[in-house]
């Protein structure tokens, strides 16, 4: 399994305590656990229509490997993400999502391009622009934290506070990536090196052993 949660993430073995970082480039020889759907996305609400195959390849990623996902209707095509980037992701807040996105048809859509779920919340953040360009891999970065981009429920909701958006990164139970860039059902777009929260950065060695001393006693006590 490709799937590099980096060392600072075994924090989130014990106790719920939260992640630091997750960062998948598909270099393996599956997607990760990485699925496609189709949504619905009004000005008020977000609903899932179906299920899409999120196809891996081992080349023409940005390096590397990559997934697919292939429009398959009218609405807003999405790469859905694993349980490795969900859950208690409270420390990404005020970090960014980042991801590398590929299309095939002419990139003239501007819609939603991430979608976060949790604690009953929605926030759509949606671009001034479209992020992704005709044939060429676009690197994109999403600030995790309140801004004029992000609406609640929906494409035209409020701004949500930080207290709400602390909420859904606190339990988050789906993230979304658009694939969606062209006006039609034509589009193939491809998707890689996706990163979320404070990648790179590695706890310090006492935070370490705290973490290791906490997991050990934890596992002691499930033996008893």
């Amino acid at each position: 399994m490709d799937m590099k949660v980096l060392a600072a993430a075994a924090l989130a073995v014990v106790g719920g305590v939260a992640q630091a970082g997750v960062l998948t480039g598909f270099d393996g020889s599956t997607n990760e656990g990485w699925a496609g759907l189709t949504a619905f996305i009004s000005n008020n609400s977000v609903s899932v229509s179906q299920s899409v195959p999120a196809v891996f390849s081992a080349v023409d990623g940005n390096p590397g490997g990559r997934i697919s996902v292939a429009d398959a209707d009218s609405l807003d095509t999405m790469f859905a993400a694993p349980a490795a980037f969900l859950g208690n992701q409270s420390s990404a807040y005020g970090t960014s999502l980042g991801y590398d996105i590929f299309t095939n048809f002419s990139a003239d859509y501007i819609g939603p391009n991430v979608v976060l779920q949790g604690n009953g919340l929605t926030l759509v953040h949606v671009p001034s622009v479209q992020v992704a360009e005709l044939d060429a891999w676009r690197s994109v970065s999403v600030l995790l934290s309140p801004g004029a981009n992000w609406h609640i429920d929906g494409f035209a909701g409020a701004t949500p506070t930080e207290a709400q958006f602390q909420s859904v990164l606190g339990a988050l139970s789906a993230l979304w990536i658009s694939g969606e860039t062209h006006n039609g059902i034509e589009e193939t777009s491809s998707l890689d090196n996706v990163r979320l929260g404070r990648v790179g950065q590695v706890p310090e060695p006492a935070t370490l052993l705290l973490v290791a001393a906490a997991a050990a006693a934890l596992s002691l006590r499930r033996r008893a």
